[in-house]
């Protein structure tokens, strides 16, 4: 893969199949099935900035970026459908926890969205965190951590 642009890679991930993701700008979604060795543009008509990849152990995938901009895929990145907009709002961060739940974080507008079904919606978490947050982290125990401007803390979930 050539790129004509120099673009921003923002972020990269790895599937539980081994698969390798990378977010960049200007809807850049790359993918790689052989450790980084040649990448795939798997991009979306997007043509925003996206700042991760969420994928899931099914094969679905979930794209997050600019605007509140959310794309999911059923097939690991085959294809993509756009999802409504929430909230307008830079989403910086994503996880998920069993059973479906995810959560998309949106960084300096202290956002969380959620989803129970496996990312097909969202809604607004009714709780805002009291800072920015730059990550997401789910414990073992099944807290949901925060990190960013206000250093690390517990997330207000419902």
């Amino acid at each position: 893969l050539v790129m004509d642009e120099d673009l921003h890679l923002n972020h990269i991930t790895r599937a539980a199949d081994g698969t390798l993701f990378i977010a960049g700008e200007a809807g850049v979604l790359l993918r790689s099935n052989d450790e980084g060795e040649t990448w795939e543009d798997i991009a979306t008509d997007y043509p925003g900035s996206f700042f991760g990849i969420l994928p899931l152990p099914d094969g679905t995938a979930l794209a997050y970026g600019l605007r509140g901009t959310l794309y999911r895929s059923a097939n690991q990145g085959d294809s993509w459908d756009e999802l409504p907009v929430v909230q307008p709002v830079i989403l910086q961060a994503a996880a998920a926890s069993p059973g479906g739940r995810l959560i998309v974080v949106g960084g300096q507008a202290r956002t969380l969205l959620l989803s129970r079904n496996g990312g097909q919606s969202f809604a607004l978490s009714p709780h805002s965190p009291e800072t920015a947050l730059a990550k997401i982290l789910r414990l073992p125990d099944g807290t949901w951590l925060g990190f960013g401007e206000g250093g690390v803390s517990p997330l207000p979930l419902p």
